[in-house]
């Protein structure tokens, strides 16, 4: 079978939809499929073709700026004027454009297969400003899709609701994490009691909360932000205003070996986003046997029912959030079964999903 991936972004970029089509990608391609991967170029500075792990990679340049639109996207162009001839064409990402451009590509010779990763809403003022003009248009992609294969409930109910598409045509499918490697993962030698957020610095992430609390915690807890974006220097300021440089540091990227020691050597992992479709580092930090704390206002609110885990309001107090994280971080590891979201199973019944399509 010839599968085609469509996403903004592709490795060595890295995010959520990142992770979730790299790894399936590069599962599939074990089982002798063909999988190729349409991506934009990040900076504009990689190959525009290469072979990773066999998953052939095409990176699409994109101008920012200038008037003559469908030239300044090269991806829009490509897709406008070509044809895939791959069975399975799956979209990522309703909050992007490609996913748009990719409706072009649907006729009786495939299957198109659309992966939102729906968050509900945008992630600030502009973009959510922006989602309301985008809705007519963007809702094209659920209606033309042939199957709308979603991360969470939460991500499946917020569809069904803004959206008003039939729930048969929705299938929930968790996404997955590599709990061999974390497995294997051993701990850094770390002194203190080390707290972990990992993923972009954007304000809908809620790091700042958490850096609140940290004036309120004892000394010997300190805050490891892995991960990089346009929030960071607003997070700087507000380290600086609370005397908090000394016991705060930031990653912006790290090797995935090296990221699973991390989070072996964490006390407490922490995610309170209020946008995410699914939440791929909480079953990470679980996979590490560790206790995490989660917000109410997202599909993070699907893992509520898992052992080891916490789901707070964020409307919490400063000091509130520094008792729940001195509790938690000291409370004994229940065991756990997370076996359903290798990514071995998980990319078996995507598989089958193809499968059953064509």
């Amino acid at each position: 079978m010839e599968i085609s991936h469509i996403c903004p972004f592709y490795y060595p970029h890295i995010g959520g939809i990142e992770t979730v089509v790299k790894e399936i990608s590069e599962k599939f391609v074990i089982n002798n499929n063909t999988v190729n991967v349409l991506t934009y170029n990040y900076n504009n500075k990689l190959s525009e073709y290469s072979r990773i792990n066999n998953v052939n990679i095409f990176r699409f340049r994109k101008k920012l700026f200038g008037l003559d639109f469908f030239n300044n996207d090269s991806l829009l162009s490509y897709l406008l004027r070509n044809k895939i001839r791959s069975e399975i064409i799956h979209i990522h990402n309703y909050h992007d454009f490609p996913s748009l451009y990719a409706l072009n590509q649907k006729n009786k010779k495939n299957k198109l297969i659309f992966s939102p990763h729906y968050h509900g809403s945008g992630h600030d003022l502009i973009t959510n400003c922006l989602e309301i003009p985008y809705k007519f248009i963007g809702k094209n992609i659920y209606k033309k899709s042939d199957l709308i294969l979603c991360g969470s409930r939460y991500e499946k109910n917020n569809i069904i609701k803004n959206f008003n598409i039939k729930n048969e045509k929705i299938i929930v499918q968790n996404w997955g994490v590599n709990l061999e490697k974390i497995n294997d993962a051993k701990a850094y030698n770390t002194k203190d009691d080390l707290l972990l957020c990992v993923g972009r610095i954007e304000e809908h992430k809620n790091i700042h909360y958490i850096i609140k609390s940290l004036q309120y915690l004892p000394d010997n807890y300190i805050l490891l932000i892995i991960g990089d974006g346009k929030y960071k220097n607003n997070l700087f300021q507000l380290i600086n205003k609370l005397n908090l440089n000394r016991r705060i540091y930031f990653i912006p990227f790290v090797e995935e070996n090296e990221l699973y020691r991390w989070y072996k050597s964490c006390k407490l992992f922490i995610n309170l986003s209020k946008l995410e479709s699914f939440g791929l580092t909480v079953i990470e930090a679980l996979a590490a046997k560790k206790h995490v704390l989660t917000s109410k206002n997202s599909a993070l609110e699907d893992f509520k029912y898992l052992p080891n885990v916490t789901n707070i309001d964020t409307t919490i107090s400063s000091q509130e959030l520094a008792s729940i994280i001195i509790n938690k971080s000291t409370e004994k590891i229940n065991k756990i079964n997370i076996n359903k979201y290798s990514w071995n199973n998980v990319a078996n019944n995507i598989m089958q999903i193809y499968n059953n399509m064509i």
